[in-house]
């Protein structure tokens, strides 16, 4: 257990470091967007403080799935952490339960990474699928 309001080294209080992950409401799609998106979507947030920092899901469009992920500025130091990996790993239930094909753009060598370790396979320039 760690002592609240202690710090990690980073300036970032472990008080203020605790992220919830849940599965996503209408609600928190609408605070983290401004608006609602087209379409539909299964997503889980990461929910910091109270205000959401993070949503990722599968995005319904016409042929395929999109897995994505949108995180703000305020979740970026944590997005190594145990507790960000575990909402990742989480999230690839929605590709599991799709039915039809799941695309997924990494945007950079990080994303790269986390998409070969998830299990997505690299199918052209940034473009990944979930072939499982």
């Amino acid at each position: 257990m760690h002592v609240a309001g202690s710090d990690n080294g980073n300036g970032i209080s472990r008080e203020a470091q605790k992220i919830v992950i849940r599965g996503a409401r209408a609600e928190d799609i609408t605070a983290f967007y401004g608006d609602v998106p087209h379409g539909t979507m299964r997503a889980d947030v990461a929910e910091m403080d109270g205000e959401i920092v993070g949503v990722i899901g599968i995005s319904r469009d016409r042929e395929h799935g999109l897995f994505f992920s949108d995180f703000k500025p305020s979740l970026q130091p944590h997005l190594k952490s145990i507790t960000i990996m575990r909402a990742i790993k989480r999230a690839l239930r929605f590709c599991e339960q799709y039915r039809g094909p799941v695309l997924a753009v990494a945007e950079d060598a990080e994303s790269c990474r986390i998409m070969h370790r998830l299990g997505f396979t690299h199918l052209h320039g940034v473009w990944y699928g979930w072939l499982h």
